[in-house]
């Protein structure tokens, strides 16, 4: 993916966006090659490895896969942990590739990584001078509230990255881009990447 932007965008800062599942991707990215971006954005972001315990600790009869993360909030679809927008929601739940329930097998693999991206010996491989933007609605049920992101930032800063930024909107849930309070979102993307490249 490097190789492609940097030919088809030659001479401008290639930019790392990881969300969702692409934040687990992007984490994974950052740790082996971190020399090759200019700076990262993680969206959608949790702490793997105490998301992991916490959800091992979850009540027997809490429910299962995706749908544990509308516990709380409304249910009309079910997707309503993703976006205060309903026609949001609506567009995810119409969308093909979207909305379907994964196989029992496919969370446990996601988790996988979880100790090696909380790997203190990993993440000091991280170049100290690469920015890392690390945003999500504190209503996100993986972010888990302000404390996991926090802890996430702290585990950069703990192994030496000099530019780390943690930025939490209030009452915004897990897509923040597709959000309410979308615009303030992606000005504030904007404007932090353009202040660092």
């Amino acid at each position: 993916m490097h190789a492609r932007v940097a030919w088809q965008h030659a001479g401008l800062p290639p930019l790392l966006f990881g969300h969702s599942m692409g934040f687990f991707a992007a984490q994974a990215v950052i740790l082996y090659q971190a020399f090759t971006w200019s700076g990262a954005v993680l969206s959608g972001p949790t702490v793997l490895d105490l998301f992991v315990a916490a959800m091992a600790n979850a009540p027997s009869d809490a429910p299962a896969g995706l749908a544990a993360f509308n516990a709380g909030i409304e249910h009309r679809t079910g997707y309503e942990w993703m976006s205060r927008d309903a026609a949001e929601v609506d567009a995810y739940v119409a969308g093909p590739w979207c909305g379907w329930d994964m196989p029992y097998d496919v969370i446990p693999s996601l988790f996988a990584p979880a100790p090696r991206l909380g790997d203190p010996a990993l993440l000091a491989r991280i170049r100290s001078d690469l920015p890392i933007l690390i945003a999500s609605g504190d209503a996100d049920p993986l972010a888990v509230g302000e404390v996991l992101l926090e802890q996430r930032g702290q585990r950069y800063r703990d192994a030496g990255v000099a530019d780390v930024t943690v930025k939490l909107y209030l009452a915004a849930r897990h897509e923040i881009l597709n959000e309410t309070n979308r615009d303030e979102v992606t000005g504030d993307v904007v404007a932090w990447l353009r202040a660092r490249v």
